[in-house]
């Protein structure tokens, strides 16, 4: 997504040209509305959707781009792992290559991170012994898949209305969860947003700080960056000032994370979300940061569209975050929700 979008959908002070934009296109937004309305209740869990021999757990969100989606995988994978349950993630890729069906897991080479794309790379190498089905046809996946798998975590899913899901984890992150309210392109919506969160789903609110808890949600977490290291572990300091490569849906939200906990973000440089990352850009930032003093640190999700043998990569640093439930009550019951559906 770029800047300017972002500020467009989930900035309150965009400026009177965004604003103005904004208006003009809600009624293209009110049309979309009701064509993604339509379209999604005729075939959510209707009779041609596929239905899977283990429970399909999907995480999704309302709003397009940088929900947390992936963390939140990364979260309920661990936990059901943790409960002896064999899991498998299917996930469509996003910035793979065209066509590309592929089953991977644990670390990947550089070829391979360039077939599957960032978000199954750092999947994969995140949780090691986890298999990750990357691919368009999602529904071929999941016959594969459970034939092994306990429970399967369908990344994105809520919008994918060709497998039944079981429950719907929904992310909604940040100090404007909903942005400005708006479907698309007048707003970040993806479907308008129901009266209230349905009976088989859970809203998970990813936070900053509980002064932006969303009343509407379940449950928050925020998202914790546990510390910056390199790729051998050594941690960098707490008052480094930092070069920021950023290349995710909202930069900008990054951004300010890094600066809520503490950090000094003195540049950033902001790329396409799933874009390639060259060697020989990679090699000018980096000279760049030296220059100003600074260190260049990159999300973990950037670090997965990069060989980690390049030498450059010796010098950069990644950005370690998970999530942290804000309120123990809400967490249990919400994983006593996914037990029961994962059969724990």
């Amino acid at each position: 997504m770029s800047q300017w979008l972002e500020k467009m959908f989930y900035d309150n002070d965009s400026g009177m040209p965004l604003k103005a934009l904004s208006q003009c296109l809600r009624p293209l937004g009110a049309l979309y509305a009701w064509g993604a309305s339509s379209n999604l209740k005729s075939k959510r869990n209707g009779p041609n959707a596929f239905r899977s021999e283990v429970p399909v757990i999907s995480v999704g969100n309302y709003v397009v781009g940088g929900g947390g989606k992936t963390p939140m995988v990364l979260y309920l994978a661990k936990w059901l792992r943790a409960q002896n349950k064999k899991v498998a993630v299917l996930i469509r890729g996003y910035g793979a290559q065209a066509g590309v069906q592929k089953r991977v897991m644990g670390q990947l080479d550089f070829q391979t991170r360039q077939e599957v794309g960032d978000e199954a790379t750092l999947i994969a190498e995140t949780l090691m012994d986890v298999p990750v089905y990357v691919g368009k046809d999602r529904v071929a996946h999941a016959k594969i898949a459970s034939s092994d798998a306990d429970v399967i975590l369908l990344d994105d899913g809520l919008q994918h209305a060709a497998i039944q899901r079981d429950w719907d984890v929904v992310c909604f992150k940040g100090p404007h969860p909903i942005g400005n309210g708006r479907c698309l392109p007048a707003g970040p919506l993806r479907e308008p947003l129901p009266a209230q969160c349905p009976p088989q789903a859970t809203w998970a609110h990813i936070i900053s700080n509980t002064s932006e808890a969303w009343e509407r949600s379940d449950l928050q977490f925020t998202m914790a960056l546990h510390h910056i290291s390199n790729l051998n572990q050594d941690k960098l300091a707490p008052n480094t000032p930092l070069h920021l490569v950023c290349g995710v849906a909202r930069p900008l939200a990054v951004r300010q994370s890094i600066m809520s906990a503490g950090w000094q973000v003195m540049h950033m440089r902001a790329l396409p979300d799933h874009g390639a990352i060259h060697q020989p850009d990679l090699a000018q930032w980096l000279q760049e940061a030296q220059r100003a003093g600074c260190a260049l640190v990159m999300t973990e999700k950037d670090g997965a569209r990069v060989d980690e043998k390049w030498p450059e990569m010796q010098h950069i640093h990644l950005l370690r975050a998970g999530l942290n439930p804000c309120n123990h009550e809400a967490n249990e019951a919400f994983l006593a929700d996914i037990a029961r559906v994962a059969g724990v």
